[in-house]
């Protein structure tokens, strides 16, 4: 991984139709113990994607009542059809 080039992961979901519905990045450089810092992205980036798409398609009592399950949601969306792309950019390939 180069010093100047920035290391992240951008999360894409895609309803079942391939309309990108909504994405997020993280570039924050943190890592969690025992995790790679693109593992620690990708994770954070999955997150944050399952609580844009939840606020994409509910309304903001619904939301209340199920941003705590957001990430159960989004993979229940996935079961449906949809697709979450992760893009790792900066990153050097696994060895």
């Amino acid at each position: 991984m180069s010093e100047k080039a920035p290391a992240g992961v951008v999360a894409i979901y895609t309803d079942p139709d391939g309309i990108v519905i909504e994405s997020v990045a993280d570039f924050d450089r943190s890592g969690y113990g025992g995790f790679t810092l693109l593992q620690g992205q990708e994770m954070r980036a999955r997150r944050e994607l399952a609580y844009a798409v939840m606020r994409a398609y509910c309304s903001d009592r619904v939301w209340d009542a199920l941003k705590d399950r957001a990430t159960d949601m989004l993979s229940r969306l996935e079961r449906g059809g949809g697709m979450v792309t992760l893009i790792s950019i900066g990153h050097e390939a696994d060895p």
